[in-house]
């Protein structure tokens, strides 16, 4: 190609290229716009979805926004299928305030368990529109964090919790972090806190699993209030635990809080009710004796018991008994193969030691010790909250 027709080609195309600005559609595509438009059938905003627990653990607070103007209700049942209320049966709430319909909304969520998460659906219709057409979505409560899971996900797992145990006539409190070999469902928490009822002679020497300490607190500062008042530190003998001695209880109150700071979000936990013992009597046939407050002397007058008879004990507390709180009674040295222990469910209110245990004890003084045990679980925070009252006296055989 000579020079002079390469220069009326290379005219040609720019000419070309200035007809195709002005015509893209001629010779240009235009360019598609990335990302993805929500439904426009779709009523909720998913990135407002906000969920947290308020007050004392037993409701939550949901908050979410609409695209348009919409009307709501609520139904809720637990993550754990064994407890109430279940997905056939769900729990219910109305959305308030809401007549003319409304695009941000702030709802509370009562009747909550604190040893349970939930599942919540949210049920949606435009202003104007019939109930009947209704779109639903349904998030999942999480541990350790406010935020919810809107496309189902797997099932709870806990691989850590932290635990608290407050002994009431001692007057100390310690924390401490248990991580599990395995990850756990809620299920198997809650079974892991149940005592195994009934009498033997020799007392447990394993600690129960929750009350060692495996792993570090990651809890830099920890105080309490209500109950029993306090600020934590670290204890003076296991550097992996926190520790709270207090100068006195509030017997008025029933709820023991606990206020901390982990990766820096503030968490208040409340335990409620606090079990205490307010009378213990133990009998042996037409002998009876109450104990009196917690003590570690030698009580002047003991029990004079048969081997022939039963021992009975009966017990008052103080508030509503948790569904996981028992009696435990050890009879002689924990060391001693034919000392007795028993495990009484506390609801029974009363509990009876068999003859042929005690025909095991030597002749003499024996200490009996009853101790009441009360776990709680804050399953938003992963948390179990022990509180352990208990009464000592002693019998002669």
């Amino acid at each position: 190609m000579t020079h002079g027709n390469r220069t009326t080609a290379l005219k040609c195309l720019i000419t070309l290229l200035m007809i195709g600005l002005f015509l893209p559609g001629c010779f240009l595509k235009p360019k598609k716009k990335s990302g993805k438009k929500a439904s426009g059938n779709e009523l909720i905003d998913r990135g407002s979805i906000f969920m947290d627990r308020v007050g004392d653990g037993d409701s939550a607070l949901l908050q979410f926004k609409t695209f348009r103007t919409a009307k709501c209700k609520l139904e809720f049942y637990s993550q754990d299928a064994s407890s109430e209320p279940i997905r056939d049966k769900p729990g219910t709430a109305d959305c308030v305030n809401q007549d003319t319909g409304k695009v941000e909304f702030a709802e509370k969520i009562p009747g909550l368990s604190t040893d349970n998460l939930y599942f919540v659906v949210i049920v949606l219709w435009e202003s104007g529109a019939d109930a009947a057409t209704a779109q639903r979505l349904t998030i999942k409560e999480t541990a350790n964090t406010d935020t919810v899971i809107t496309d189902g996900g797997e099932d709870l797992k806990l691989s850590t919790v932290s635990v608290a145990r407050l002994n009431v006539p001692l007057k100390v409190g310690e924390f401490h972090r248990y991580k599990f070999d395995t990850p756990i469902d809620i299920s198997e928490l809650k079974q892991s806190l149940v005592m195994a009822g009934g009498c033997k002679a020799g007392v447990p020497t394993e600690a129960p699993t929750l009350s060692k300490s495996n792993t570090e607190m990651p809890i830099p500062n920890l105080a309490t209030r209500d109950f029993a008042a306090g600020t934590a530190g670290k204890h003076p003998e296991y550097p992996d635990r926190l520790q709270i001695t207090y100068t006195g209880v509030n017997e008025l109150m029933e709820k023991w809080t606990l206020l901390y700071t982990e990766a820096g979000k503030d968490h208040s936990i409340t335990a409620r009710p606090v079990s205490r013992i307010i009378n213990l009597e133990m009998q042996s046939d037409l002998t009876a004796m109450a104990f009196g407050e917690p003590q570690l002397a030698e009580a002047a007058d003991p029990l004079k018991i048969s081997d022939l008879k039963p021992l009975k004990l009966t017990w008052t507390v103080g508030s509503t008994l948790l569904e996981n709180t028992f009696m435990t009674v050890q009879i002689g040295r924990a060391e001693d193969p034919k000392a007795v222990y028993c495990v009484f469910p506390a609801a029974k209110r009363s509990g009876e030691i068999p003859p042929q245990l005690l025909s095991g004890l030597e002749e003499g003084r024996h200490v009996v010790l009853v101790e009441m045990i009360a776990n709680q679980i804050w399953l938003k925070d992963s948390w179990v909250i022990t509180t352990y009252d208990w009464r000592s006296g002693r019998i002669e055989k």
